[in-house]
């Protein structure tokens, strides 16, 4: 009888054993699975960053190059300027977030280099609401938005005048670009280019459905682009 007894608890503590390994591999594969994807998602980020870089570099000396040949002088001053916007994305670490003051700092810098070229039918502003400073945006988000504006926000003045905006919502950062050109063609489809695309899917990779991207007609004529992302930082 005791046998008997003993043969059964045997096979049970077996079996527990049996299944409390399994349960730990089973386990140590999610946790593998879940680093592999974590790894892949932030390697897909990287490389949308990167892709941005050389981007907007070669608008930047695409402008340099037109203007070498009518004013050197002013081409000598964007080249300058260029030099400092470099400097300063070398100098940034290569983390995807960065505070919303550090973001339109670097942005100044692209502005100055197109102000140069543009002379004095490009104005920008910045309204920042008080508190959003510190505010953790994606890097590097904002200058396709401010590119696309400067290429198609043209009035029938031929100036280009842009409006930049943060503010609070609840628990999310609403950054708007706004221009006052010809606004967008509703009878044929938005053509968005390399940045636009490149923004819209690092957005939706960083926040997935808390975000919102959306760019459409002012009610008083031009385009805004308007991005919403989780409030932090």
């Amino acid at each position: 009888m005791e046998f008997s007894h003993l043969f059964i608890y045997y096979w049970v503590a077996i079996a527990a054993i049996y299944l409390f390994h399994e349960v730990r591999f089973a386990r140590e594969r999610e946790l593998r699975q879940a680093k592999l994807e974590t790894s892949l998602a932030e390697a897909q980020l990287q490389n949308l960053r990167l892709q941005l870089e050389p981007h907007f570099l070669f608008n930047a000396l695409n402008a340099i190059s037109a203007a070498i040949y009518e004013n050197p002088q002013v081409a000598d001053e964007m080249i300058g300027r260029l030099g400092e916007l470099l400097r300063r994305v070398l100098k940034d670490d290569r983390s995807q977030l960065i505070p919303l003051d550090r973001e339109l700092e670097t942005l100044q810098l692209y502005t100055r280099i197109m102000e140069v070229r543009l002379e004095d039918r490009l104005a920008v502003d910045v309204d920042v609401e008080p508190g959003t400073e510190r505010a953790l945006v994606p890097q590097l988000i904002l200058q396709p938005l401010i590119e696309n504006s400067i290429r198609h926000g043209m009035d029938s003045n031929f100036e280009v005048r842009i409006v930049i905006q943060a503010q609070r919502e609840g628990d999310s950062l609403k950054l708007s670009v706004r221009d006052h050109g010809l606004g967008i063609d509703g009878s044929k489809p938005l053509n968005k280019g390399i940045g636009l695309r490149n923004t819209a899917e690092r957005l939706q990779r960083l926040y997935g459905p808390q975000q919102s991207f959306e760019i459409r007609n002012a009610a008083d004529g031009g385009a805004i682009t308007e991005i919403r992302v989780p409030l932090a930082g």
